[in-house]
Order: C-alpha cells, then structure tokens, then sequence
C-alpha cells in the first residue's frame, strides 16, 4: 500500500459558532480553545483525522488553525459534508479553506528553523511521596510534571533553567528524527486545560499544565522519522493543540 502524502490544511473558524456547538455541557468558566477545536474537528473530519494542529490566534472572533493529515481536500470535504453536525460544518469558513502536500521525502542534513507549541510534562514511572507547597503528598504514578519542576525540584538540579530544560525535553523527543541546533523559549505560561476522565461515565475535568512555545533551527537526521514526527506530533496533548511541528526557512 502506497504511503499517504502528508498534507498541511488551514482552517478559519468562527468562535461564537464554535462555542455554540463545543461549547455545551462544559464549565462556563473555561478558556480552552483548543478543546472546543478538538471537538468540532472530530465532527467535521472523525477523530484524529486533523490532528496535530495549531491555533494560531485565540484572541480572534475567526480563529486561524493549521494542522497535519493523511486525507485529501477532497476527503475532508466530503466527510464534513456527509457527516458532520450542521452546527459544526456552519462553523467553518469554507471559503478560505486550503491544504498543501509536504515535501517528502527530507533531505538529511537539512536545516529548517521550527517553531512548536508544547505541553512540556514528564509521566512519573511509580508514586512518589514529596513536599509540596510545604506539605507533604503523595504523586501517583503516571502522575505529570512539568519537567522544569521534576528536574530542578525533584531531581535536585539547582542549575537547571526552564529554557534548558525545555530544549532537552524537545530535543529528546524529535531524536532521532532530527537534531536541535539552537533554540530558545519564545513564552511561558502555565495553562488551565480541559479533559474528560476515562471512567465508564465521563466527567469533565480541569487540570493546569505547563504551556511552552520553543523556536529554533533544526537539522533533519533520518528523514523518514523525520516524516513521521510531523504526521503524529511532539510530545503529549497532541489531540488538543499541542505538538504541531512549524517550519520555516533558516534565518
């Protein structure tokens, strides 16, 4: 079977209407536009078929969004088309939606400058008892950090800085696909996120999580790896926002 080309899309949405359709059932006191895009893509395209994707703008009543699939215009279209909530293909402005093919294969050894939005976290392997805020508590395992914190704080490296911490992180996880080169920490912030549990009856959830936005130059190792991190992301959360690869000439 033939490898499906790698396609980028650009998507405009626009918020009231994806508030309207996404937006039901949830806490009114939320701010997780990545969410509600996550939910009106699965409607418009099945689950995971646009995913990783980026919202480029969230302050904006017409939300820019980019995102990687396998599919084809013609695919998306018609799936939305045949298939999705009216409320949610309403949502889209169909009139300024486009996609590209990628290049593929990669070049080893090219150098491409990169910018990714990442939810920077490490799962803990066992629980761990620690002094939190000043009060001791037990971490679970499979519990996330944010890795700045598990390495300074926990692992007890004084010297770590959140920029450094970052860089590693990332740059494990694009091994072996590609090698950083120089990077840095475009911004910071700590985010509240919305999840629903895993429980026979699902409940919403809101958790905070570490939001970061790495730039820099990269140079690609094994171009079919390479290949392969686009399509399916960095790091976690890649269903919700996080870990779309952005390329762009070296500067």
């Amino acid at each position: 079977m033939a490898e499906a080309t790698l396609r980028m899309v650009r998507l405009v949405i626009r918020a009231p209407k994806l508030v309207s359709f996404a937006g039901r059932n949830l806490p009114r006191q939320q701010d997780d536009t990545s969410f509600l895009v996550h939910r009106l893509l699965a409607s418009l395209f099945g689950e995971g078929v646009l995913q990783p994707f980026r919202v480029l703008d969230e302050e904006r009543r017409s939300l820019p969004v980019l995102g990687y699939t396998g599919r084809s215009e013609e695919e998306l279209r018609d799936h939305a088309d045949s298939f999705a909530d009216p409320l949610a293909h309403s949502a889209v402005e169909w009139g300024s939606f486009a996609t590209k093919p990628m290049p593929h294969p990669w070049e080893t050894g090219r150098h491409l400058g990169f910018e990714v939005k990442v939810c920077p976290v490490v799962r803990l392997a066992s629980a761990r008892d620690v002094e939190w805020l000043g009060e001791p508590r037990t971490l679970q395992r499979g519990a996330e950090l944010d890795a700045f914190v598990h390495r300074r704080h926990m692992n007890g490296d004084d010297e770590a800085t959140r920029e450094g911490v970052y860089r590693d992180w990332t740059a494990e996880r694009l091994h072996p696909a590609a090698d950083i080169l120089s990077s840095f920490l475009r911004s910071f912030r700590r985010r509240k996120l919305i999840r629903k549990t895993h429980e026979e009856v699902r409940r919403t959830q809101v958790l905070e999580r570490p939001e970061a936005l790495v730039g820099g130059i990269l140079s690609v190792r094994d171009p079919k790896a390479f290949a392969a991190i686009l399509a399916s992301g960095v790091g976690r959360h890649k269903a919700f926002g996080f870990g779309m690869l952005l390329l762009h000439p070296e500067t």
